[in-house]
């Protein structure tokens, strides 16, 4: 297995201007795109939105990462630079089996959330220092497939084996946030279904384990109170990728990056949805179904 951010044939011959592939199962992934047009705004981006599928959550952990290979397949032919999972459930799947598949580097949202939160392996565990379980406890909330894989348990175990961590499946939010529900009764009684339990532990930070989560961010913090910090794993995962691209010398100097959004469904469904997420007009939306 290639390490993150090594060269080869294949990524010696890419421009600095080549794109950045991003994919999730719908528009969550567009918090990784807010996060990357702030952060490097001069990379072009390919976001592909698999919203014949979504929600994952639910679905077969085989067939998650068969549509995460045919994705990341697609964009490297795209000529991609980086992939970005903008999915935690297909990261928690799929993010070993890309990065052995694929020749370009990727990076998932779980690992970057977890070292904001533990700092990177081997750095600063709490085994190391002695302190027992003294750390805060820490609520991640995700999707079921997510939950169910271990991922985040694993990563922080890894980090800091005797932090509380408390893991929650919230399936009711990706189907909201499809649908452009962000705040009123329903998604204040999904809250409080999914939060309450964690909020009686004490958590202290909140991971945000869905990249469809952010865009119920206000009503999380509204439920939890300004005691607990919300977590943002696209802010980190974007982080991770320019440090990566900076390595590799692959940082763009475009002054007029491209954006192309394709999506698996019904492409002007997508395109409605993205512009209200993003909050800009999104003139165009191709439909690739592989």
């Amino acid at each position: 297995m290639r390490k993150l951010g090594e060269r080869d044939e294949t990524t010696l011959s890419l421009s600095n201007n080549a794109p950045i592939g991003v994919f999730d199962s719908g528009v969550g992934g567009l918090t990784v795109i807010r996060a990357l047009e702030k952060a490097m705004p001069n990379e072009s981006f390919i976001y592909y939105g698999d919203t014949a599928h979504v929600p994952y959550g639910p679905r077969d952990p085989e067939e998650i990462k068969f549509f995460a290979l045919q994705i990341g397949r697609y964009l490297e032919k795209q000529g991609c630079k980086l992939l970005l999972i903008a999915c935690n459930t297909s990261t928690a799947l799929a993010y070993d089996m890309l990065r052995q598949a694929l020749s370009i580097p990727v990076v998932g949202v779980i690992e970057p959330a977890v070292d904001k939160v533990c700092g990177p392996k081997g750095a600063g565990s709490l085994q190391e220092e002695g302190n027992g379980s003294a750390e805060p406890p820490v609520g991640v909330i995700a999707t079921q497939a997510a939950v169910i894989s271990g991922a985040f348990q694993k990563m922080f175990t890894s980090r800091q084996p005797h932090r509380p961590v408390y893991m929650m499946a919230c399936p009711a939010f990706v189907p909201l946030v499809e649908a452009g529900i962000t705040e009123g009764p329903q998604v204040e009684a999904a809250v409080k279904e999914y939060l309450a339990p964690l909020k009686e532990k004490g958590i202290r930070t909140l991971i945000m384990g869905c990249t469809h989560y952010p865009f119920l961010a206000d009503a999380f913090r509204v439920f939890l109170g300004a005691e607990v910090d919300l977590l943002d794993p696209a802010i980190e995962t974007v982080r991770r990728g320019r440090e990566i691209l900076a390595g590799m010398g692959l940082l763009a100097d475009n002054l007029q990056p491209q954006r192309r959004f394709v999506s698996s469904g019904d492409p002007e469904q997508f395109r409605k949805g993205a512009s209200l997420f993003l909050d800009q007009p999104i003139e165009r939306v191709e439909q690739v179904v592989l």
